[in-house]
């Protein structure tokens, strides 16, 4: 089967869509939609509590701030089947002042923030219209319309912090550790199996669970290359591997606007046939795809991960003169590298940590 990361789209008339005029209208909504349509608003791409988001919109009238709610949700069952078909539709929000607490994201069409809460999906996809440069959990990217296309405009990094790790693989010999990791990610592997519902081509779970599967083989050749005494050697293991891990963070931020052009950029790439389409649709997506940098700053453990760990598996990699003189100053006596292993273990245990997280919540399995 060939998999696809875009869905078939048709035209339909406006004529044919029926509008609820019964309702209040949010004015404000409508206003940012027109703004989209015409190429002039700027568009967050990321992941939000659900719980930060309130459903409906608010207005002020009267000096007071008034709820309007939303309609519940009328096709539940196609809604949710969509989901566990490989869909993550991304929900329109926008920041409202009339919310409490001095403001907050709104969402005027709650059908589907409701079907991910009945799904036990507790991060999900937004599009935030007009961003505000807010740091969140989760990296932000920005776009803008380019034409007919959409274009970069700005990253917005994820809050810095302490990184979380699993207990269970700290303070135990290199094996015990490789091995929880692994099983960890063959159970994030068979939840995904569990929740994936549905005979369709477009192979977002398919993706995900090939992403773990291809992890916990990485794992387990860094372990191997480990007991060989080949610290070099999985450290290059160890750098493909978080690179892995930021193409998976920037597909999850938003799968249906960076599914298809990270698969698209995958044929660029392998120089396949593109079916007439010009691979200039990218913009200047083209070259952040190809930037592990720019991912990472864009990824859930943020630039400062990334600072720490990657340049020096760089270095590896390139063959810096750096390694050769430290071999050579151990010209008689046996290199000591255990701090350097235990480093490399904790930055692949929170590597797990955070791909196995996201993965279980986008899953509804999350406990």
């Amino acid at each position: 089967m060939k998999h696809i990361r875009g869905r078939e789209v048709t035209q339909i008339s406006i004529e044919d869509i029926e509008f609820d005029r019964t309702g209040a209208v949010d004015e404000r909504y409508l206003q940012l939609i027109k703004q989209q349509y015409e190429g002039t608003l700027k568009i967050g791409l990321t992941r939000l509590r659900s719980g930060d988001v309130v459903p409906g919109f608010y207005i002020r009238e009267n000096g007071r701030n008034i709820h309007i709610s939303s309609n519940p949700p009328r096709e539940v069952g196609i809604m949710q089947s969509h989901i566990k078909s490989g869909g993550r539709p991304s929900l329109e929000v926008y920041w409202n002042n009339f919310a409490p607490k001095g403001g907050g994201y709104v969402c005027p069409d709650a059908e589907w923030l409701e079907i991910y809460a009945s799904l036990g999906i507790v991060k999900v996809p937004v599009r935030i219209l007009r961003p505000k440069k807010l740091p969140g959990d989760e990296g932000s990217v920005w776009i803008e319309a380019d034409g007919p296309c959409a274009s970069l405009s700005q990253i917005v990094s994820p809050l810095s912090g302490d990184y979380a790790a699993y207990r269970d693989a700290i303070s135990v010999d290199v094996d015990t550790a490789f091995c929880f990791l692994e099983q960890e990610c063959i159970a994030a592997q068979n939840a995904v199996r569990d929740f994936h519902d549905g005979d369709t081509e477009v192979h977002y779970h398919q993706m995900v669970h090939a992403v773990l599967r291809r992890h916990g083989r990485a794992l387990n050749s860094i372990s191997l290359l480990i007991k060989e005494g080949r610290l070099e050697h999985a450290s290059l293991v160890a750098r493909s591997t978080y690179e892995a891990f930021l193409n998976y963070c920037l597909d999850w931020l938003s799968p249906e606007f960076f599914g298809p052009r990270m698969q698209f950029m995958g044929m660029i790439e392998n120089n396949s046939e593109l079916g007439g389409v010009d691979g200039n649709v990218l913009r200047n997506f083209k070259s952040f795809l190809s930037n592990t940098f720019e991912k990472a700053r864009a990824s859930s453990l943020g630039v400062n991960f990334y600072k720490g760990f990657y340049p020096t598996l760089s270095r590896v990699v390139h063959q810096s003169y750096l390694y050769v003189e430290r071999e050579a100053s151990d010209f008689n006596d046996t290199p000591d590298e255990a701090g350097s292993v235990t480093r490399l273990v904790l930055c692949m245990n929170v590597i797990t940590f955070a791909l196995v997280e996201r993965v279980l919540d986008d899953v509804g399995a999350q406990t």
